[in-house]
This record gives C-alpha cells, sequence and structure tokens, in this order.
C-alpha cells in the first residue's frame, strides 16, 4: 500500500458508478476513496493499481454505541468485512445528535477505538478516518468526543458543508453552502482541541443547493425560504435541494443564466425563475474550491476531499473534460 506520509491527501467518497464513471478520476491525486454503501472489485483493483486506499464506510444503531457487547459484534464484522473485500481501512459516518458527556457519545469514541485496535491487529497498514460536522461546536447536537476520536483515528474528514443545516439568526434565507469563513472557523475549533493539522481533512462540497424563493428581493437578491426546522432549528437548508455539480453546471448553459460571486463567503450563486417561481442556487465552483483548498494548503492541513467524486460530468465530450479538469485541477 502506498506509504501517504509526505503527501497532500485528496480523500474521494464515490458513490456507486461503473468504470465509465471512475476511470476518469484524477488517479495521480487521489490518496484514499471511501466506497459508498456498494463494493465493486475492479475499482479496488484499479485503484490499488494506483497506489490509492480503499475503505468502506458503515455506520452503527446509535442504541448500541454504549452496548459493548453490541460494539464487539459490530467491530469483528467489520474488520472481517475489511479483511475478505481487500479492502485497505475503514470510514466512520455517524451523524446523528449525541448529548455531551453521555455514554453514547463515550461509546462512540470506545467504538472508534475498538475498531482500529482490531483493523490494526488484521492489517497493520490500516487507515481509520472519522467524519465530523464543520466545527465542533456541537452542530446539529453532535457533541462528540472530538478529541478522543481524534487520538483514536488516522484522520478526520471535516465536513465544510451543510453550514446551514440550522439557521438560528433571521431571515431565513437562502445562504451559501461552503463559506469559506466558516470553513476557516471550523478547523480552529478543531485545531483548538489540541488536534494536530495532519489528522484534519478538509472535505468540500461538489454539490449545492437549489432553493424555491417564497419571497425574493432583488435589490439586494435575498432569497426567503420555508421554515423548515431541523433538530430544534426553526430554520434550515432542508428548504433547499441538492443537486450534483454537473446538473447546476447544465441548468446555467441551457438556461443561459449568469453565475455571480458572493465575496462575503467566496462561493457563486445565481438565481433564476422558472413558471412564475423564483429560485436561488447556493453553489461551489472551481473558484471557490481552490480558495479552500488554498486554505488547506497553507494552513497546513493533511489534505482536502470532496462528497462526491461522481457528481461531475464523465461523458466523453469536450464539455465534460473541460469539467473534469477544473474540478480536479483545483484539488491539492
Amino acid at each position: 500500500m502506498l506509504c501517504l506520509l509526505d503527501r497532500i491527501l485528496v480523500f474521494a467518497f464515490v458513490l456507486e458508478c461503473n468504470s465509465s464513471v471512475w476511470s476518469k478520476f484524477d488517479w495521480e491525486k487521489l490518496t484514499t476513496i471511501v466506497m459508498f454503501n456498494f463494493y465493486d472489485i475492479d475499482l479496488l483493483k484499479h485503484a490499488h493499481d494506483n497506489g490509492v486506499v480503499v475503505a468502506k464506510m458503515e455506520n452503527i444503531a446509535k442504541s448500541d454505541l454504549a452496548n459493548s457487547t453490541a460494539r464487539a459484534e459490530w467491530v469483528a464484522t467489520q474488520v472481517d468485512d475489511v479483511v475478505q473485500k481487500g479492502l485497505d481501512g475503514f470510514n466512520f459516518d455517524f451523524e446523528d445528535p449525541l448529548d455531551p458527556d453521555s455514554p453514547e457519545s463515550h461509546g462512540y469514541t470506545a467504538l472508534v477505538k475498538e475498531l482500529r485496535e482490531a483493523l490494526l491487529a488484521a492489517l497493520p497498514a490500516a487507515q481509520v478516518s472519522v467524519d465530523v460536522a464543520w466545527s465542533a461546536a456541537g452542530i446539529d447536537g453532535r457533541f462528540y468526543d472530538y478529541t478522543g476520536l481524534a487520538a483514536n483515528s488516522d484522520l478526520l474528514f471535516v465536513m465544510a458543508y451543510d453550514e446551514m443545516s440550522q439557521i438560528w439568526d433571521e431571515p431565513c434565507n437562502a445562504r451559501p453552502n461552503s463559506n469559506l469563513t466558516y470553513a476557516e472557523e471550523g478547523i480552529m475549533t478543531y485545531q483548538a482541541l489540541g488536534i494536530e493539522n495532519s489528522k484534519l481533512v478538509l472535505g468540500l462540497p461538489w454539490y449545492g443547493y437549489v432553493y424555491r424563493c417564497i419571497e425574493y428581493f432583488p435589490d439586494n437578491e435575498t432569497c426567503l425560504i420555508e421554515e423548515i426546522p431541523f433538530r430544534g432549528c426553526p430554520c434550515s437548508d432542508a428548504a433547499g435541494r441538492q443537486y450534483e455539480y454537473r446538473l447546476l453546471q447544465d441548468l446555467l448553459r441551457e438556461r443561459n443564466l449568469t453565475e455571480l460571486w458572493d465575496p462575503s463567503s467566496h462561493t457563486p450563486y445565481f438565481t433564476f425563475t422558472d413558471n412564475g417561481t423564483v429560485y436561488q442556487v447556493r453553489h461551489d465552483n472551481p473558484r471557490s474550491l481552490l480558495d479552500k483548498t488554498t486554505y488547506a494548503r497553507s494552513e497546513g492541513l493533511a489534505g482536502a476531499g470532496m462528497w462526491a467524486a461522481n457528481f461531475l460530468d464523465y461523458s466523453d465530450t469536450p464539455e465534460g473534460q473541460m469539467q473534469r479538469d477544473a474540478m480536479w485541477g483545483v484539488m491539492p
């Protein structure tokens, strides 16, 4: 397996797809991929041929976290699956709310520790990563033991997106999915806990949100959205629908729309009307992503990654090639 110690990491989540898609990933940049809810032996072999770590992802029931017997059974199952399939690591994507200092929070840390110990016993070079919110400040009620999670894993994948899952201040309006300032401040919360930069991967979105405006103010381009609560907060990005980057680019091209720039968040956006209804799109593009990967490099983070590698145009067209070159090109 490739030694990654001296490389900037590029960590990609991959949804089920065939070789017509994954063969066009930038395998010279990739260092880790996580197969999300699927297994493809050909993809595994191709990744290994390119020196890329391949991990699986699985979640445990929240009700089992404080149960040591249930944890042990779950760990044994996961380790056996990793070994039997010839994988190289494991990714945790637990995102349920947990109370601070609760049995479940302690149980989650114990679970990561127990799996890593068991996996390293079977595969000494195994990689264990944990997905965490854009900030360690209890986002969405996730009051995890982040220091413990970092100590018992190789990497924390900091998901610097879905930053508007809870909008506490008024108005309830469409906002950036991945604000550069939020990303920087979020990383600082992990650093403040003593977590080393070498364990932090900046996770980036290759998708955006399309919001229906229940009222639109063209003077300041404010798009008021439906108030949909999430985990106790009255307003959230649940009012929007997620769309892959390639589909948003199709929308821009087909409607001949102009992409605008929000200097305060370092993100693009655009607005359009369909059948009399105004919509606002909040997303990322190569320019905004480059700002964030530049920050990751300058801050000395382990690297950057994306959700998800599939979300580009992988067709055999000049447009698809240009899109892939631009998006993969801004990764570190």
